[in-house]
């Protein structure tokens, strides 16, 4: 009866002892918008959702690195398409440029929040927007290998592994067999041009361009605010009748007009039909806000400015060393001025947190404004 509990105690030391993975199961977000910011490239960028902001990387495919920080890594990429570490740089551009237009919109991604390698934490995901896969449509155009993590579990809805991998592999072929990308349009004398990443090669069949609507009138002798016209003058929009102006008019407010594409109804394609006739006419950002300064950044980059934050949130985010990643929410006289990410050092975030936390009233706070490996930030100086 020792032995027996002496086994028994071992085991649970060792069961103690093991890490415990806990198996996610997978989550179809819809309704996702891809977030500006310097983590973007090809394979892996910054996405919201319902209010919360990740970072996801793909799966089964790599896009080229944009810079030299890891020379093993752009050799091996260029290796793959037998390309110098130049035009593996380009090819890196063009991957991202294209994905940065083919997420235009809304898109649903799918995760187990698995996180893959790489520079801080980045959940693997699959990303499809109009019945189109993102990793199929960059391997396709010669902008990715197929290389990187599988997915373990069968996504629902979607093939597995086995024959996720034999789709891509069929898609390089069809790449290598046009020239396209890597695979031709970067060697001299290809018969394939780089336009990769125009409009037309994003919108499927460039045909239905010559469907355009026409317009009865437009009393505004102009595009309409569809933020501000009302339902019937919205009608006047061929395309548009009473249930689909009723559903715009209870939509807004809207950002931009790649936000009509959230309405019941409005395909991407549409939206942009429609952006010949209707468009989001921009009020002037209230001053000291986020708004405000990123209008026009040039002007303020490299210099201490005034902000006014209302406040901010911790954000699981790389950083240089000895800082850490907030967001900021800002405000001015009552009015929203939108968000931006802030550099602090990492032992005043909490501080920081609770100080915000406690204001019943936004902060004006003295800040950096400066730009981040191509996104505009805000630093507190050490």
């Amino acid at each position: 009866m020792k032995l027996f509990h002496c086994i028994i105690s071992l085991l649970l030391l060792l069961l103690l002892a093991s890490p415990v993975v806990a198996k996610g199961d997978w989550e179809k977000l819809e309704n996702c918008r891809l977030v500006s910011s310097f983590l973007n490239d090809g394979d892996s960028f910054l996405v919201e959702h319902d209010g919360e902001e990740f970072v996801i990387r793909l799966y089964f495919v790599d896009t080229m690195e944009v810079s030299m920080s890891y020379p093993d890594r752009v050799r091996d990429q260029g290796e793959y398409f037998d390309i110098s570490d130049e035009d593996t740089l380009e090819l890196g551009e063009a991957g991202a440029k294209f994905t940065e237009k083919f997420l235009r919109g809304r898109f649903t991604v799918y995760t187990r929040r698995r996180t893959g390698g790489g520079y801080g934490i980045r959940y693997l995901s699959l990303i499809e927007k109009n019945g189109e896969d993102l990793g199929e449509a960059l391997v396709r155009n010669g902008l990715a290998r197929v290389f990187g993590y599988p997915t373990l579990k069968k996504p629902p809805g979607l093939p597995d592994a086995s024959r996720m991998k034999q789709r891509l592999l069929a898609q390089e072929r069809a790449a290598k067999r046009d020239e396209f990308g890597g695979w031709g349009s970067l060697r001299p004398g290809s018969r394939q041009s780089a336009q990769l990443v125009d409009d037309e090669s994003l919108d499927g069949n460039a045909a239905s361009r010559a469907n355009e609507i026409p317009v009865v009138s437009i009393n505004t002798g102009g595009k309409l605010d569809i933020n501000t016209a009302s339902a019937l003058a919205m009608q006047e929009v061929r395309g548009i009748g009473p249930v689909l102006s009723g559903r715009i008019v209870a939509m807004r407010p809207y950002e931009s007009i790649e936000d009509l594409a959230r309405v019941s109804g409005i395909s991407d394609q549409t939206v942009e039909r429609l952006s010949a006739y209707l468009a989001v006419v921009e009020l002037e950002p209230p001053e000291y806000t986020a708004s405000y300064y990123l209008k026009k950044p040039e002007e303020w980059r490299n210099r201490e400015i005034a902000i006014s934050i209302q406040k901010v949130e911790a954000q699981i985010l790389p950083a240089p060393d000895g800082f850490a990643v907030v967001k900021a929410q800002t405000n001015y006289e009552g009015r929203d001025g939108g968000s931006i990410l802030v550099f602090l050092p990492e032992d005043r975030v909490d501080l920081a947190i609770e100080r915000f936390d406690a204001s019943a009233s936004p902060i004006m706070t003295n800040l950096l404004f400066y730009n981040y490996r191509g996104t505009d930030i805000l630093v507190v100086q050490q």
